[in-house]
């Protein structure tokens, strides 16, 4: 939503959002960092779930996609074990969510 938000306040048409952080960023919404930051997280976590689905319909169980499906999925999100994508995985949400969470209104008191 803040990809969209971006657009909308820039007056951007970007419908996709790696165009619409780049419209945020073009315009002075977000800083570069911050757009590159969130592009970064968006491209990795929409892999993550690309591969998935390519796994199934369903929330992901490392143990109900066995090992060759979980040996596809490291490889595919470059993590060298299961531990290690979740703690990528943690990082990535938790940068995402303090760059996200800065740029929202502080709550009404």
């Amino acid at each position: 939503l803040l990809a969209q938000s971006c657009a909308l306040r820039a007056g951007d048409p970007a419908h996709g959002t790696l165009a619409q952080l780049r419209a945020g960023r073009r315009a002075g919404l977000l800083s570069p960092q911050v757009a590159d930051s969130l592009s970064s997280a968006w491209r990795a976590l929409w892999g993550l779930h690309a591969a998935v689905r390519l796994l199934t319909d369903r929330p992901l169980d490392m143990d109900e996609i066995g090992r060759g499906g979980q040996a596809f999925l490291l490889r595919e999100v470059d993590a060298p074990s299961p531990e290690a994508l979740r703690a990528a995985l943690a990082r990535q949400v938790d940068t995402a969510r303090q760059l996200i969470e800065d740029h929202l209104p502080p709550p009404d008191p």
